[in-house]
């Protein structure tokens, strides 16, 4: 009888996992990057690119003539993700941007606004080329 048990549980598990695995493959889910830390080497080629400054500060330069930016230590700088990591955005270059440990934005608004941000800038950039 006990068996028989475990042998059923185990046959609905394996049932489980492989409708998971359908839905997943019929709704063509993108599935999250599995690396949610830069690595060192990519959080200084973003140090550099970005001059050592801080990117928020940047975006807030431009709409407030009193904002500035400041030069950021290595022990101070994080590497933000510009699309969210919990939203599908990748841990890749294009994707992060230096930012003071202070300034880093935390409310959802202002992580919004610095993407906005972001990617008109890149536009811009390209418009350049």
């Amino acid at each position: 009888m006990k068996n028989r048990i475990s042998k059923n549980i185990t046959q609905n598990m394996y049932r489980s996992i492989d409708a998971y695995e359908k839905m997943i493959e019929i709704l063509n889910v993108k599935r999250k990057d599995d690396n949610r830390t830069f690595s060192s080497s990519d959080r200084q080629k973003i140090f550099y690119r970005d001059n050592r400054l801080c990117q928020y500060c940047e975006m807030e330069k431009e709409s407030n003539e009193t904002a500035y930016s400041h030069r950021i230590s290595w022990e101070d700088a994080e590497i933000h993700h510009v699309e969210q990591h919990s939203h599908g955005g990748q841990t890749i270059l294009a994707n992060g941007a230096l930012m003071h440990k202070d300034c880093h934005p935390k409310a959802m608004r202002k992580v919004e606004e610095f993407a906005e941000w972001w990617k008109s800038r890149k536009r811009a950039s390209h418009a350049l080329d």
